[in-house]
């Protein structure tokens, strides 16, 4: 299973973005950062949580808005987090459970995020982790 998600969200961020991300062995991000936590039920029920340094949530954010050489505003920078947990998110669960009904939250965005909650790290630079995605799974009744 964590090849298929990884592999889910290395496509997310070269599609939205054209980021290459490698994988990092965990590890701390990059403080500051951001991040978006999305509950989910259906199917598959639970959380799905996204940490992004802010540095690079900021570069990321000017490449998705097309705003070369500039970097978005705060809440420019933010709504784009929010838009890559809602598409990493879907992209996670679609591969878990292809055409399950899954209900999603509004992301709800952090200015830091449980890092203990994060299990998988990635780098858009090929030194240390400034992404990582956590995903935790509930029992369905």
């Amino acid at each position: 299973m964590k090849t298929e998600v990884r592999a889910a969200i290395s496509r997310v961020f070269e599609t939205m973005s054209f980021c290459e991300l490698s994988d990092c062995d965990s590890g701390p991000i990059e403080s500051p950062s951001l991040g978006a936590v999305i509950a989910f039920r259906g199917v598959l029920a639970g959380e799905f949580r996204l940490a992004i340094s802010q540095c690079t949530a900021a570069r990321l954010g000017a490449d998705f808005l097309a705003a070369e050489g500039q970097e978005g505003t705060v809440d420019q920078t933010r709504s784009v987090v929010a838009e890559f947990a809602n598409v990493v998110c879907g992209a996670v669960l679609s591969t878990l459970a292809p055409d399950a009904d899954i209900h999603f939250s509004i992301p709800q965005l952090l200015d830091e995020i449980d890092r203990s909650q994060l299990t998988y790290h990635f780098s858009s630079t090929g030194e240390a982790p400034d992404i990582a995605v956590g995903l935790s799974l509930s029992p369905v009744d």
